[in-house]
C-alpha cells in the first residue's frame, strides 16, 4: 500500500517538468540516496515529502488560470528543500542532540527547553506559509505579464 501510494504520488510530482525528475529535485535526490527496498521509514518519509510536493503543486496551480500548461507552473527554488527539512525535522524531533544513521546530519538537535520546541514549530509553520506565498507571487507575476502582454497585443 505505501508502494502504491509513493507511485502515485511520486509520478504526479513529476508531470510537467522541464527535464527527467520532478519539480523537487531534491526530494528526488533523497529517494535515490536513501530509499532502499524494505526500509519502511525512508519510504515513508519519502512519501511525506513527495505528499507536501503535491500540497505546493496545488496550491501553486489553484492561483493560475486552468488552461496553464503544467510545464509553465514554477516553484520557488528552495521549496523542495524546506520540504525535505521540513519531514525530517518532524520525524526526528524527538532525537535530541543525536545524529541519526543514514540520514547524516540532516536532524541534529540540542537538548533544552520544551518552549524552544514551539520556537521550531512556529518557525516551521512560517516557512510553509512564506513558501505558499513565493508561490502565489509567481502566479500573481505571470498572471500580469500575460495580461499586460494581452493589452499590448490589443493596443
Amino acid at each position: 500500500m505505501l508502494t502504491q501510494r509513493l507511485d502515485y504520488t511520486d509520478r504526479w510530482c513529476k508531470i510537467g517538468s522541464k527535464q527527467e525528475g520532478s519539480k523537487f529535485p531534491e526530494i528526488d535526490l533523497f529517494k535515490d540516496v536513501y530509499v532502499q527496498p524494505g526500509d519502511e521509514t525512508s519510504e515513508q518519509l519519502h512519501v511525506a515529502m513527495v505528499e507536501k510536493g503535491v500540497i505546493v503543486l496545488q496550491e501553486v496551480t489553484s492561483q493560475l488560470p486552468p488552461e496553464t500548461p503544467i510545464e509553465d507552473v514554477t516553484v520557488p527554488e528552495d521549496v523542495g528543500f524546506e520540504i525535505m527539512t521540513e519531514v525530517l525535522n518532524q520525524k526526528f524531533s524527538r532525537c535530541h542532540g543525536k545524529v541519526v544513521r543514514g540520514i547524516g546530519k540532516a536532524r541534529v538537535r540540542e537538548t533544552g527547553a520544551s518552549s524552544s520546541r514551539s520556537t521550531t514549530g512556529e518557525v516551521n509553520a512560517l516557512k510553509e506559509e512564506v513558501a505558499t506565498l513565493k508561490g502565489q507571487l509567481v502566479a500573481q507575476d505571470k498572471q500580469i505579464k500575460a495580461k499586460s502582454e494581452q493589452m499590448k497585443a490589443q493596443s
